[in-house]
């Protein structure tokens, strides 16, 4: 980091001219005066830039605190219970049993081609690099953001369509679209949406991330590289109960027509909910390779899926989102 720059060159000045001190013969001090100046300037800055960081840091967690304390409240209440705390007991088990075959750092592989190997400006050369590992041998990252975005338009009914079967299966819940912004949330079970034209028709499915977004977090947290993007295609499923979210991810880890890359479960006890100001739910990043994704070359195209209980899902609105927005942009996320 720049802050990290700073102080080393300063203490590379202060020492070179402590050294320089013992090798004046001419009674000339100017350079070593310089050289303690300029040694100074760099200590001095690399300070203020860290006492701003940390003042930055300070108030963008005073400004998410309110929403912090009630997504606490709602985690209190879900866990504490007799049966609350052996629920996330056993979610903790099954994200134990997912997490053993994951690999832990997702990205997107694509065939070599002009598009998929071409390095982005900034980014990790690495990407030209084939895999020669497990399912991926022969393969490249994908370098081209446009490329997956592709990938994501495409992959997105595919996602659905296993989203729906695992909700209807699990008493899963989806989001009515809001008549206006002020409107609560509601959730329609979709054993019962499915059956309902009128309902279905007003589900907020996930969309396609923003390509703004995407840009800023390419190159705020992955050096330019798109390939470890891996949340342009997503979808969520609400359950009422910790047991069902179980039950959903157990099925998740059944299925044939998925590789699960990485699971992070923010249920767990021992996650710090400093870190999503309060926020919590179990984010998969998975591929799915059936027939359907493979005709499309699209089974290397890591998405994501978000399970919630529903005190979250509920609690989590736009107000709140801005200033989660303004806290993740402080830490440079």
């Amino acid at each position: 980091s720049i802050t990290y720059a700073l102080t080393i060159n300063g203490l590379f000045d202060f020492v070179t001219a402590f050294v320089a001190m013992y090798e004046v013969h001419d009674g000339n001090y100017d350079p070593i005066l310089y050289q303690f100046v300029v040694g100074s300037f760099h200590i001095l800055a690399a300070t203020v830039i860290s006492v701003n960081r940390v003042w930055i840091i300070h108030t963008s967690k005073a400004l998410v605190k309110p929403d912090k304390l009630k997504y606490d409240s709602i985690w209190k209440e879900v866990s504490e219970s007799a049966d609350g705390a052996v629920a996330v007991q056993k979610l903790e088990a099954t994200v134990e049993k997912i997490a053993v075959n994951c690999s832990g750092h997702p990205r997107h592989y694509s065939k070599p081609s002009f598009m998929s190997t071409r390095p982005p400006s900034g980014g990790a050369s690495c990407c030209t690099k084939p895999d020669v590992s497990g399912d991926k041998q022969g393969l490249v990252p994908t370098a081209s953001l446009s490329q997956l975005y592709v990938e994501a338009t495409c992959l997105h009914h595919v996602m659905l369509q296993k989203v729906q079967l695992w909700a209807h299966a699990w008493k899963g819940l989806f989001p009515r679209r809001p008549s206006s912004p002020k409107e609560k949330p509601v959730f329609h079970l979709w054993r019962l949406a499915s059956e309902h034209q009128e309902i279905r028709d007003s589900i907020k499915w996930g969309e396609v991330k923003n390509p703004s977004r995407a840009i800023e977090k390419v190159l705020r947290s992955y050096r330019g590289d798109p390939s470890r993007l891996v949340d342009i295609c997503r979808q969520t499923i609400v359950f009422e109960r910790v047991e069902e979210l179980t039950a959903c991810l157990e099925a998740i880890r059944e299925d044939k027509e998925v590789v699960v890359e990485r699971i992070k479960n923010r249920y767990s006890v021992s996650f710090d909910s400093e870190l999503s100001a309060g926020y919590r739910d179990v984010a998969l990043n998975l591929r799915f390779v059936s027939e359907e994704a493979k005709n499309f070359d699209l089974e290397f195209h890591v998405c994501e899926l978000q399970l919630v209980i529903t005190g979250f899902a509920i609690a989590k609105n736009d107000e709140g989102h801005k200033r989660y927005v303004q806290f993740r942009n402080s830490r440079g996320e």
